[in-house]
């Protein structure tokens, strides 16, 4: 940090000295040279100290922070293109996270009967990873009569409701979309 200040005030005095010389004197030519080198070193320094603080967040699993740190680093410093790889695992990694966790979202929403959210939820779990596309195939096909059941239930329910409010045209209605929701399985006996 006192290397860091002294790095400024050098800095803030080379800006002040590039106002009292003579422009494009020797003088001022070396000036500016000494005025880079020393915004090059806190650029350095700026930058060290950013992939520090993603190195850190990395470790301890914050890994948005982590991307946060490196992309600040490397918009300081282009010329740090390492920092591009470790962007691309770290964002990698926050994907397969975020995939994982609408997984198991979606087989905790599927245990209470909500089958259509379970569905969407594992369709945002392969936008995240589509590597699991594969393994969540069989979920999948397996929600489709769940969702067909359930859509079926819902418009019973509302059968149900326009039966006390007596409307039974409107109730017939929805009785007769809810049978032709059902899976074909569904009427064997």
């Amino acid at each position: 940090a006192l290397a860091n200040r002294r790095f400024k005030e050098a800095s803030e005095h080379y800006t002040s000295s590039l106002r009292s010389a003579l422009h494009r004197s020797r003088i001022y030519q070396r000036v500016i040279e000494k005025l880079d080198s020393v915004n090059r070193v806190l650029v350095l320094y700026q930058s060290t100290s950013f992939v520090q603080k993603g190195e850190s967040a990395l470790k301890s699993g914050q890994f948005a922070q982590s991307r946060d740190y490196y992309a600040s680093a490397l918009r300081l410093n282009p010329e740090l293109t390492h920092l591009q790889t470790i962007l691309s695992g770290v964002e990698k990694t926050i994907q397969i996270r975020t995939s994982e966790e609408k997984v198991s979202e979606a087989h905790s929403v599927m245990k209470k009967g909500k089958y259509r959210e379970a569905h969407a939820l594992f369709q945002e779990a392969i936008a995240f990873d589509g590597k699991c596309k594969d393994s969540l195939q069989e979920v999948l096909a397996s929600l489709v009569p769940l969702i067909q059941g359930e859509d079926a239930v819902n418009r019973q329910r509302r059968g149900l409701a326009c039966i006390e409010n007596k409307e039974f045209d409107l109730a017939l209605k929805h009785f007769t979309e809810a049978i032709e929701m059902l899976p074909p399985a569904s009427f064997k006996l």
